[in-house]
This record gives C-alpha cells, structure tokens and sequence, in this order.
C-alpha cells in the first residue's frame, strides 16, 4: 500500500473515473455539494483518501472526483493505492460525523438543536426554505459565529412548552432570523406563541398556534414543509396586520410562501382570550 498528497485536477480526477466500476449510484447533489464548496475554496485536506486498488479500480472518492471535474479545480487529496479490491466491501461502514457532532466538538451545549437551528437559518439565507435541505458540516462554525444567539434561544425554548408544538430548531431559526430584521414584532410573534400569553381572537399567531396544537395531537402529523409555510403565512398576517380567517396552505394549488417585507400596520381590534394549555 502507497500513500501520497496529490493535487487532482480535472483531467487527471477523469482519469481516475474511468476504473470507477465497484461504487453506488452516484449522488449529483452530493457532486454538486462538494463542487461549490471546492468552487469556493473550502475544499479542505482532511486525511479523507481517494483509494485506488492494485488493479486501477476506483474503489472510494468517486463523488469527490466528479466535483473536481464539475468544479473544474485543482484539490489537494490522500490518495491510497496498491488495495487489493476485496477491501471494498468495509470501505464506508463508520458512522458519518453530522452538523450535531460538529457542534458538540465545538462545545456547543444541547449540540442537537444546535445544529437543526443553524440548518433552519442555512435554508434561509441560501433561500430554500421550502426544501430539507441539509448543513454542510464545514459551515457550523461559520454560522455559529455568525449567530452566536443560537445557543441561548434553543435553551430557552428547549425550556419552554413550545417544543410541545412546534420543533425548536425551526423555531430558533425562525425566531433568530425574524428579530434581526423585525425585532419588536418578531418578539411579539414568538413571545406568544412559545407561551399561549396575550392571545387575541382572530390573531394570527392563535390560529397557527392552534393548527400546531391540533398537529401534535393528530396521528397524521403535517409534514415539516407544511408547518413552515403555515408559520411564514401566519407571520406574514402578522408583520402587515391582514389576519385571516383561516390559516392554511394548499401545496397542490399554491407556491410556497416567502416571507414578507413590510412596515407593520395597526393589527386587528379584537378580545382578548385564555392562555392555551401550555
């Protein structure tokens, strides 16, 4: 077996795909993933190789391979040759290290949260919140210090009766998101939907608190789509003070809600009711 740092540029990752017969079925949104991240110059050495068996076969780094070639970039990688190609069968039996164990080797507290938080706040700057669209593990760092807030709202709310209801990572990402652009409303918003406090017939938060306590309840559960766009459109009716009679989301028949921007107007007179159960 010979080891070597090897910087692969396109033509050569072509040439090493050319044996790549003993893999799975290649992921393009995984290619697509680590090509943007090679694209960006994140791409990092990691002692992660590219093995090669004694016979020329690729046996592991078919998906990095093709990012190089996507990216059209020259990455550095461990290259592993001279296996003999039995071995592949316990390539790729660890566990694979996710966005919570990152944040838990950065010593964030109650990592798990942590980390759905920060991917709720990924989906939002990247614009895709209608999607389940994962964190790349090289990017927790980078959020947390760019929300260093994180930490605290998902303690508290972990605290609160709201992960009765509603996910903490989508609510801390929503809520951290929300009350940097629109902090006195989307304090307001948040306030009383963790808590069931200051409530008003007819508001919007009472409906998509409601339609959350329904849910949990229910043994056909919303999907988690569905639950953000009830969120976006109840806080939407918020921020412009058009309150709905009903809140809901038709996925077949309408575009998944984006989140307004807007000066809020005077909302709704209406009577105030009980605490829900919280």
């Amino acid at each position: 077996m010979k080891t070597r740092v090897e910087k692969i540029g396109p033509e050569q990752a072509k040439f090493y795909l050319k044996k790549n017969t003993h893999n799975r079925p290649l992921s393009r949104f995984q290619v697509t993933k680590y090509a943007t991240i090679m694209e960006q110059g994140r791409w990092q050495l990691n002692g992660e190789p590219i093995i090669i068996a004694d016979d020329g076969t690729l046996l592991d780094g078919q998906h990095r391979l093709s990012a190089i070639v996507l990216a059209g970039v020259n990455v550095e990688c461990l290259v592993v040759e001279g296996l003999s190609r039995e071995v592949f069968a316990t390539l790729g039996t660890g566990a694979k290290r996710n966005a919570g164990d990152v944040a838990a080797m950065l010593g964030c507290k109650n990592a798990t949260w942590v980390a759905a938080a920060l991917g709720c706040l990924h989906r939002l700057e990247s614009g895709l919140s209608d999607c389940q669209v994962s964190i790349p593990n090289d990017k927790v760092e980078e959020l947390i210090q760019r929300y260093p807030e994180v930490t605290q709202v998902v303690s508290d709310a972990g605290a609160s009766a709201i992960k009765k209801i509603l996910s903490i990572g989508v609510f801390a990402g929503f809520y951290i998101w929300l009350s940097r652009r629109f902090p006195a409303q989307a304090s307001d918003f948040f306030e009383q939907l963790k808590s069931g406090v200051g409530l008003i017939a007819g508001s919007p938060v009472l409906l998509l608190r409601e339609r959350l306590v329904t849910d949990r309840n229910s043994k056909a559960r919303l999907p988690q789509r569905e639950i953000v766009a009830l969120l976006i459109k109840a806080w939407n009716a918020h921020l412009t003070g058009k309150w709905p009679k009903i809140l809901k989301y038709a996925a077949l028949q309408e575009t998944f809600p984006v989140i307004r921007d807007g000066v809020s107007v005077a909302r709704n007179e209406a009577v105030p009711i009980r605490k829900l159960a919280a």
